[in-house]
């Protein structure tokens, strides 16, 4: 960046922070006999509160039982 900002900073700070506190978390890959590929789980929930019609989604992924990749999140719902 060519000119950071104090907001920046503290931003990179806390990043640093959380690395820091989580050095002994890790992703553990275990071998098989066979190979299980990717295995993947998905769930939704389309506008399920009828206040905001917000939508609640998310999915995770395995690859030799070690998570690979996750998403929770919630989005608004639109009307087609």
């Amino acid at each position: 960046m060519a000119k950071p900002t104090r907001l920046h900073m503290a931003v990179a700070k806390r990043v640093l922070r959380y690395l820091k506190g989580t050095l002994e978390y890790g992703i553990r890959y275990t071998p098989h006999d066979q190979d299980e590929g990717l295995v993947g789980f998905t769930d939704s929930d389309y506008a399920g509160d009828i206040n905001d019609r917000r939508s609640t989604s998310g999915y995770v992924f395995f690859w030799l039982e070690g998570l690979s990749l996750r998403h929770p999140g919630s989005s608004m719902w639109l009307p087609c």
